[in-house]
């Protein structure tokens, strides 16, 4: 079945555009794509895996007229050669299939200006999923596939791992991911974990659980004697049974806290 997956808007000034959806409508850039006569931005949030496609035609400086500024409706099918010979059989004249290309590498097949294609963009794209200030504390999480995040966030576990100088915690399949800005690896898993035992749920994957220690690494970053708190704490666990407290089993880390 076609599900529709991008409209696409020609627009005259391209920062100016961004800011009012990302005001208006909440929404962010989730992928940017610039070849040498036009600009392609794609903008969503994480209501919906739809995209706004904001068409930059280079050199261009007349404002776009009521109705020319519209360009088409994606829709994406998973086999477009089936899909256009279906309808080629049912009557419908569809356009010839076109391939996209971007250095080298295929970015889209379609047919029609308004259009019918075989390319998933809402997919493999990386999304904010919030970013919220509290002084200069920021925090972001990012969804990195969306329908895997609306399919499993209630189910799947996650891992916490320090790469390239960040501490991030990922879900195990690579739904989301939230980077950490005061907490070290051991520090963030040993919270995610007691979060878990200390107010277990059957239906809720760690995505939930994870939210918690991004608050508190939130916290920490702009008060000090939180932070110095929390390493304690992690510290006097590992020490009550003269093991690290995450080596223990599941009922062993309940009975120490």
């Amino acid at each position: 079945m076609a599900k529709a997956i991008h409209m696409m808007i020609r627009v005259l000034d391209l920062e100016r555009s961004i800011a009012f959806y990302r005001t208006a409508l909440g929404l962010e850039p989730a992928d940017t794509l610039d070849f040498e006569t036009f600009t392609l931005v794609y903008l969503r949030n994480p209501e919906a895996d739809f995209e706004i496609e904001l068409t930059l035609n280079k050199g261009r400086k007349e404002p776009y007229a009521l109705g020319e500024g519209y360009g088409h409706v994606a829709f994406c099918v998973d086999d477009l050669d089936a899909e256009h010979k279906r309808l080629t059989e049912s009557g419908i004249t569809p356009q010839p299939i076109k391939e996209f290309y971007r250095n080298g590498r295929l970015l889209a097949r379609f047919s029609g200006s308004g259009r019918l294609q075989d390319r998933n963009p809402a997919t493999s794209r990386p999304l904010p999923l919030t970013s919220t200030k509290r002084g200069e504390a920021t925090s972001m999480k990012r969804v990195l596939d969306r329908r895997l995040f609306l399919r499993t966030a209630a189910s799947v576990t996650a891992v916490v791992a320090a790469s390239g100088g960040e501490v991030v915690i990922r879900a195990t399949n690579g739904a989301w991911a939230m980077t950490l800005s005061t907490f070290d690896a051991h520090t963030a898993a040993t919270l995610l974990t007691m979060t878990r035992r200390l107010y277990p749920h059957d239906m809720l994957g760690d995505l939930y659980y994870a939210e918690v220690v991004e608050s508190l690494d939130n916290k920490a970053k702009n008060d000090p004697a939180l932070a110095k708190m929390v390493a304690e704490g992690v510290a006097s666990l590992d020490k009550a049974t003269g093991v690290p407290w995450l080596t223990l089993s599941p009922g062993g880390q309940v009975e120490v806290l």
